[in-house]
């Protein structure tokens, strides 16, 4: 949430400024998964075998690949389904939820 209040608020300021933050954020999440790669791959040697991503590895990564792209998309309802259980933990009504939550001194003392 932060930093898509970075990127609108520099993008509405100084339209330069939001694009090499934009930029900025690519680089270093490309930075990141060298990283990653690096620690848990090793480093790579250009003349080795190189290993074919396995069909269940294919599966698990479009999965979560898709997830993640429709969640960007599409956020809201994940958005609700957290406000609902935050309001329900913190016993306050989320907002559209039912108004019928009990205060703490109706819970059981085991919760």
């Amino acid at each position: 949430m932060a930093d898509d209040l970075i990127v609108s608020g520099s993008l509405d300021e100084q339209l330069h400024a939001g694009l090499l933050v934009i930029l900025a954020t690519v680089l270093s999440g490309i930075a990141m998964m060298r990283g990653w790669f690096h620690v848990f791959g090793g480093p790579v040697d250009p003349g080795g075998t190189r290993h074919a991503i396995l069909p269940r590895e294919r599966v698990a990564l479009t999965i979560l690949l898709a997830v993640l792209f429709l969640l960007g998309l599409w956020p809201d309802p994940l958005v609700r389904a957290l406000d609902r259980a935050t309001g329900r933990l913190l016993v306050v009504p989320a907002v559209g939820a039912d108004q019928n939550v009990q205060d703490l001194q109706d819970l059981p003392q085991g919760r």
